[in-house]
Order: C-alpha cells, then structure tokens, then sequence
C-alpha cells in the first residue's frame, strides 16, 4: 500500500488560483498566515519514507 503523500506545491497554486483566491485569501480562509500558504507551493517534495 502506497501512502498518500498529497499535492505538490505546484497543483497546490494551480487549485488555490483555479478558485480565484490570492495566496492572503487562502491565508485567511484557512486561518493561517500567508507565509504559510507560500512556503507550502514552494517547498520541495517530501520523501514519505523520511
């Protein structure tokens, strides 16, 4: 069984900008901070195997 490892920060932006929504919208829909929202569509991939 492969484990989920969620969307990558690319298709993250793509879905967050398919909706219409800035990165502070996002943000503030989620309640978190918009460094937050940016540090995930920028981050590398995890290795689930960590």
């Amino acid at each position: 069984m492969t484990p989920h490892t969620g969307p990558k920060g690319a298709e993250l932006a793509a879905r967050r900008k398919a909706a219409g929504l800035t990165q502070r919208q996002l943000a503030a829909k989620a309640g978190i901070g918009r460094p937050a929202v940016q540090y995930w569509e920028a981050a590398p991939p995890l290795d689930p195997r960590g």
